[in-house]
């Protein structure tokens, strides 16, 4: 194989989907963590090297920003 052809076209909706299932675990455990605490939230801190994702972190704004 010649380096030519190891080119790889994924488009936006593909590479999204791949995304998708681990971050609506993420907001699901979040969502759990929340449901079982008595206290109000008033902060979350995403920690480790996904937590830099913006995708993942504009994903838990819109879910949770407005607590």
């Amino acid at each position: 194989m010649e380096e030519n052809d190891w080119v790889i076209d994924i488009n936006f909706e593909d590479l999204k989907s791949l995304f998708d299932p681990v971050i609506g675990k993420i907001i699901r455990l979040i969502r759990g963590q929340l449901d079982s605490s008595k206290d109000k939230c008033s902060a979350i801190f995403l920690v480790g090297g996904f937590s830099e994702s913006k995708y993942l972190q504009m994903r838990v704004k819109e879910e949770f920003g407005k607590l």
